[in-house]
């Protein structure tokens, strides 16, 4: 009897023995192919940043002191950047989240952004920032007209305050 609980252990040692091979070289070949997605998100999201500090140089930066209208969406691009740089420096060993819905929201929210961006120059920042302010209330998950409304209009006007009235930053000429 004690010879077939024996190999019973045994059975059941090597299955697990086995179970953490394959998890291990399942997970080996799925780091491999995370390398060549996650350098491609990087460039791409450099690309993506330089083409944003490229675009806002011709609307003009100004200076810390003197702010152009371009400034910020020029910060934004250099925060774009250095995301990518870091996600690529930090996750190096290809331990992220999977593609899911909450990745196509940050990409969605990524392009609401540069919408906002060339709405910004062709038509004017409140049109632009309500925009922006809408899709991201409801890529958030908000549903009521209501409120989003309430956090358009108020968000808008009080950055249109802060930057426009009490810093004095130039709008952009349409």
């Amino acid at each position: 009897m004690s010879d077939s609980s024996e190999r019973s252990e045994n059975i059941a040692s090597s299955s697990e023995d086995t179970s953490d091979v394959v998890d291990s070289a399942q997970s080996a070949q799925s780091r491999s192919g995370e390398m060549p997605r996650r350098l491609a998100a990087t460039i791409g999201f450099t690309i993506l940043g330089a083409g944003a500090c490229a675009w806002t140089v011709s609307i003009g930066i100004g200076t810390p002191d003197a702010p152009g209208p371009g400034f910020w969406p020029f910060v934004l691009g250099l925060s774009i950047i250095a995301a990518a740089i870091v996600f690529v420096v930090v996750n190096r060993d290809g331990k992220g989240e999977r593609f899911s819905r909450d990745s196509l929201t940050g990409i969605s929210l990524i392009g609401a952004v540069a919408v906002f961006i060339v709405l910004m120059t062709y038509v004017h920042f409140i049109v632009a920032s309500a925009f922006l302010l809408t899709i991201g209330q409801i890529l958030a998950g908000e549903r009521s007209w209501i409120k989003i409304t309430a956090v358009t209009v108020i968000t808008s006007a009080a950055c249109w305050f802060l930057f426009f009235i009490l810093l004095g930053v130039p709008t952009p000429r349409v």
